[in-house]
């Protein structure tokens, strides 16, 4: 169908970024679709979902991924190949959206056909969007542990993780507007990246501003109704 580029490389690099959203969605769970819509990291009741989200947040049941207030208690290295942790996830979609890019940026080199060129596109802009979540997972990891440690290096961390976050949050925006309009999805909320943007960087100063005195969040009550669904316990439960 694209006879223009190398159809292997094709395939490869449009696989690496289907990789993308499966990870994420084991890592964080939600039984309903209403609850997470990746594609602008929001849900219907409440809005765009931040870190402390991502802390209360549960795989899903019967992954090899663990939370990330079960991977801040633990104490033993994780065992290679029974456990994916929070970080290892980030890494898994940091290699899938480095595939992406690095497969576009060849595929690129030949002129592209209108079609192919806008395939190509979305295959980018799903790369930054996974180095989006790979990095608030990062953020949202080292928030935790500097509830636990109150050690304002690992505040640090999560700031310099959550820049890097929106900084890719701001290339994928720029690439999915340029084929995509706001849109109203089936469940009746908007859609519109750009203006997410606003939304992602308070999040910066939301971590930066916080002391170790900051109440941690607590699960509303759709989190709460979808862990009991699922046979989990709250994460401060455990």
């Amino acid at each position: 169908h694209y006879p223009e580029v190398d159809a292997a490389l094709l395939y490869d690099t449009w696989a690496a970024t289907s990789k993308i959203m499966p990870q994420i969605n084991r890592f964080f769970y939600k039984k309903g679709d209403w609850m997470f819509i990746p594609e602008g990291c929001q849900w219907k009741n409440e809005g765009f979902l931040t870190v402390d989200d991502f802390i209360l947040g549960e795989p899903m049941p019967g992954a090899k991924e663990i939370s990330i207030p079960k991977f801040v208690r633990r104490t033993a290295p994780a065992a290679p190949g029974k456990i994916i942790t929070p970080l290892h996830v980030a890494e898994n979609i940091e290699t899938f959206a480095a595939a992406g890019l690095s497969g576009a940026a060849r595929l690129r080199k030949t002129a592209l056909s209108p079609e192919l060129g806008s395939v190509v596109t979305d295959i980018e802009s799903m790369a930054w969007l996974g180095r989006y979540y790979a990095d608030k997972i990062r953020g949202a990891t080292r928030l935790a542990e500097f509830r636990q440690s109150r050690d304002p290096a690992r505040q640090a961390d999560a700031v310099s993780a959550l820049e890097n976050a929106a900084a890719s949050w701001r290339k994928y925006a720029a690439l999915a507007s340029s084929q995509y309009r706001p849109q109203v999805l089936a469940r009746g909320w908007n859609l519109d990246v750009q203006a997410l943007t606003k939304d992602v960087e308070q999040e910066i100063r939301t971590v930066r501003a916080m002391t170790s005195e900051t109440p941690k969040p607590r699960p509303t009550p759709v989190e709460r109704n979808s862990q009991k669904t699922i046979g989990r316990g709250l994460p401060d439960e455990k």
